[in-house]
């Protein structure tokens, strides 16, 4: 062995009780007695899946695959922001509107969503939407009630706006006291706790809440919540039948 090689081996020797060596020895043992158990992949992480990676199995792939399920009618992105939601969402649409307060945000919407026939945009405030009573079949507003200085007026908004059948999706921050975070994205509330925004979905807006809890929290710190929310605005024919009945 060449004595370059033949120190370099030395100073491999010498450093191998570092902690992070043992454990990766440790590791590779374990990896090697599952091979030997002749166990496939999932039968080894069975029970973390979720928590292991494999070649072409993420979030977005899985996300994208389900997007082919739905079939939407007319659809608001209140707060749309640049239209990264629209551009997946649109193909399987009927209509899709933007509505952003933000003129420079809606000029990139544009681009991003440029060639789309059945996009439009509108410049506006989630506390007062320029369309008429009944407008549209689903509203979305994903990650906007943060920047409501009204969020249950937000609410009343968007019911107003959906047909009787229609149906609002709320993605919010749960409530949190991570203001030197938040504050820099521009947020003016600290989020918000699943029974608050039940009570506004139920009580302000006269929606039938059917989810509103938090789904998910970030594994890294500082660990922010997020709650879903799925409502439904009754439809008025149904209720008023079984009212007369």
């Amino acid at each position: 062995m060449p004595e370059d090689a033949r120190r370099l081996w030395r100073l491999v020797a010498e450093d191998g009780d570092e902690p992070q060596l043992q454990v990766d020895g440790l590791r590779r043992e374990k990896v090697v007695r599952a091979r030997q158990k002749g166990g496939s992949w999932p039968e080894n992480v069975a029970g973390q899946m979720d928590r292991h990676y494999s070649p072409g199995r993420t979030w977005e792939a899985t996300m994208l695959g389900f997007l082919s399920y739905l079939r939407l009618g007319d659809v608001l992105d209140a707060g749309s922001g640049d239209g990264t939601m629209a551009f997946l969402l649109a193909p399987r649409s009927k209509s899709i509107t933007c509505l952003d307060h933000s003129a420079k945000v809606l000029r990139a919407a544009r681009r991003r969503l440029l060639g789309l026939g059945n996009v439009d945009f509108a410049p506006g405030d989630i506390h007062a939407l320029p369309f008429p009573d009944r407008r549209f079949d689903h509203v979305l507003l994903l990650h906007v009630l943060t920047y409501a200085t009204d969020p249950a007026l937000a609410l009343r908004e968007a019911a107003r706006v959906l047909r009787p059948g229609g149906d609002l999706l709320v993605s919010t921050l749960a409530h949190h006291d991570r203001d030197d975070v938040t504050s820099s994205y521009g947020h003016i509330n600290h989020g918000f706790r699943p029974r608050d925004l039940h009570g506004w979905l139920a009580q302000e807006a006269g929606l039938l809440v059917e989810r509103c809890e938090v789904t998910s929290r970030e594994k890294r710190p500082p660990h922010f919540a997020v709650i879903s929310a799925f409502a439904r605005k009754p439809d008025s024919l149904a209720r008023t039948t079984k009212e007369s009945t």
